[in-house]
């Protein structure tokens, strides 16, 4: 299996993210809050571990791209590498595979984190099943500690944009508004 390339958006829109640009100190700690629950997420759903403390597996990283006119536009791109958990989980390698998977664990993730979905969806049923019971405690226990993380990425909200879309293509993996926050 050689590196998987996803590809994901950050959009801000409303109020001052309509004039392409947003409040430093609101935007910077939102994306902190925003990064550290994405990166604890996807490092999950390539390792089967939640991990807090200390460097993320090397099966995962995540750059940023600088932000481009259209509201406000913000790329964060993840690299995933190989390992057998993923093989196993995701049933194979390929993009087609490993993409699917990783963006379902955190549409089901951060939706429940955010209290949009309250029971696993349709979508992230095969992969949830291939979990064992231990990795199960260990997503239950990523959800509970990316609510901190996430109320960070609010930070925005109502100051400097009215919502925060997470895209990865044209498919919106989760939203941040008044509603969830």
């Amino acid at each position: 299996m050689a590196d998987v390339y996803i590809p994901y958006k950050v959009i801000f829109t409303g109020l001052n993210a309509d004039g392409n640009e947003l409040e430093a100190y609101a935007a910077s700690k939102s994306l902190e809050g925003l990064t550290w629950a994405l990166s604890t997420t996807i490092n999950f759903s390539v390792t089967g571990k939640y991990k807090s403390r200390g460097d993320m597996s090397k099966s995962v990283r995540i750059y940023m791209s600088p932000a481009r006119q259209g509201s406000f536009i913000v790329a964060m791109n993840a690299w995933v590498v190989a390992n057998p958990f993923l093989a196993t989980v995701a049933l194979g390698g390929a993009v087609s595979i490993v993409a699917p998977y990783v963006n379902k664990t955190i549409e089901y993730a951060f939706g429940k984190a955010l209290g949009n979905i309250s029971e696993v969806p349709d979508g992230f049923k095969k992969y949830y099943r291939r979990l064992s019971k231990d990795e199960r405690n260990e997503l239950d226990t990523l959800i509970q500690r990316i609510e901190p993380p996430l109320s960070r990425a609010h930070t925005v909200i109502g100051q400097t944009a009215t919502e925060v879309s997470f895209k990865s293509k044209r498919t919106e993996l989760f939203k941040m508004d008044e509603v969830t926050k």
